[in-house]
């Protein structure tokens, strides 16, 4: 079969795989799980394993112990956690001068330039030695960082304190066989939450009791439609491990359209932006995987801030629009400017990048983005608009 009838067969297949899905995913019973609803991205997620390392140093203690290695020596007893700070998704620091980094890509994120490479400068520039910091890539179901996000010098200058986990082998087994048993049985807030999170995590992989009959279903297909068969393991292993290579050629191809398209919305909003702010736009989607903004920059009492329009993911649906610190300097919030937002906007918002914002539907975006505009303007006698350059 040739690469073009191969990756032709794999679609078809896909379409038969998914058709069993949609019907075996329907005979599912009713279960509701609120993490699951909510849809959380990577920084949730990272906020609910924070949150679990900051209310006890038991629960670190646990986490450094299941992994092993260098990470069972690492001395907990007196710890800061920070999340989403300096851009770490986590960063822990010891008081014996331990700095510990992980890096969260559970929603499937591309690296960005020389990522995990700042991350490491940013911490030894708070005093940790670099011989004492730790680097955990925490990925959905297994991966690596791409050689420009970290270098192989730097890899091997790490060594064991490098680890590559994942929430399916990692994450999950911890919190079901090792963090929840240990929780005192009074402490009900905290085993509700884990159980909760287990849930999550169990449905998102497929691991729960009640999805056995449709992974045995979905099985079948593929070893009919790949002629997979008992007498010959080796060969079964052999023709699984290029169809997986199939899949992310064609998953590398559709991200690429996925970007394309991103880039084409974005600029299509920048083009109709009025010509007074086209030299005031700062714009990412051409050079970002994930985290993409248009800002236009104004200036209040010598501070800078954005009217902003952001999309987290590629996958995301939703769009943000308000007022930011993206594409500003040095991307930091000011009072001056929280100051402003609570005299034009009745409601503001607690993330670290964004005064005030709304999520929205995409059809909706420009069309807020402009009243938030307006609003601003309205206040143009003591607002400036900021070069971009």
């Amino acid at each position: 079969m040739g690469e073009t009838e191969g990756y032709l067969h794999l679609l078809k297949t896909l379409e038969e795989y998914l058709r069993v899905y949609n019907i075996e995913q329907s005979k599912i019973p009713l279960h509701i799980n609120l993490v699951e609803e909510i849809a959380p991205n990577e920084n949730a997620h990272s906020r609910i394993l924070a949150q679990l390392f900051r209310i006890s140093e038991k629960n670190l203690e646990s986490f450094f112990r299941y992994l092993g290695g260098e990470y069972k020596k690492i001395d907990v007893t007196d710890y800061t956690i920070e999340c989403e700070k300096h851009r770490i998704d986590i960063s822990i620091k010891t008081k014996n001068g331990d700095g510990i980094i992980i890096e969260n890509k559970i929603c499937g994120a591309s690296d960005q330039g020389e990522q995990i490479e700042k991350y490491i400068k940013k911490l030894e520039a708070r005093g940790v030695k670099k011989d004492r910091i730790y680097v955990l890539y925490l990925t959905n179901k297994g991966g690596s960082p791409s050689r420009n996000s970290l270098t192989e010098e730097t890899e091997n200058q790490l060594g064991d304190r490098y680890r590559l986990i994942n929430y399916r082998d990692n994450i999950l087994p911890w919190l079901k066989y090792e963090l929840l048993p240990s929780c005192h049985y009074k402490d009900k807030a905290m085993i509700g939450a884990i159980e909760h999170y287990i849930n999550f995590l169990e449905i998102r992989f497929r691991t729960l009791d009640t999805y056995e009959d449709m992974n045995n279903e979905l099985e079948n297909i593929l070893l009919n439609e790949f002629k997979l068969n008992d007498n010959n393991l080796n060969e079964n292993l052999k023709i699984i491990s290029t169809k997986i290579e199939e899949i992310n050629q064609l998953s590398t191809s559709a991200e690429r359209l996925q970007h394309n398209f991103i880039e084409q919305i974005f600029e299509g909003w920048q083009s109709q932006i009025k010509n007074e702010y086209k030299s005031r736009i700062r714009c990412n989607v051409k050079e970002a995987n994930s985290y993409f903004f248009l800002s236009i920059l104004f200036d209040y009492k010598d501070k800078d801030f954005a009217c902003s329009i952001g999309k987290d993911q590629i996958g995301d649906q939703q769009y943000y629009v308000g007022i930011s610190v993206r594409g500003t300097k040095e991307e930091t919030k000011f009072e001056e400017i929280s100051e402003l937002c609570r005299m034009v906007f009745s409601k503001t918002g607690s993330s670290k990048r964004w005064y005030v914002w709304k999520s929205i539907d995409f059809d909706d975006v420009y069309i807020e983005f402009v009243k938030i505009l307006e609003a601003i303007e309205s206040k143009s006698t003591t607002i400036n608009i900021r070069n971009a350059g």
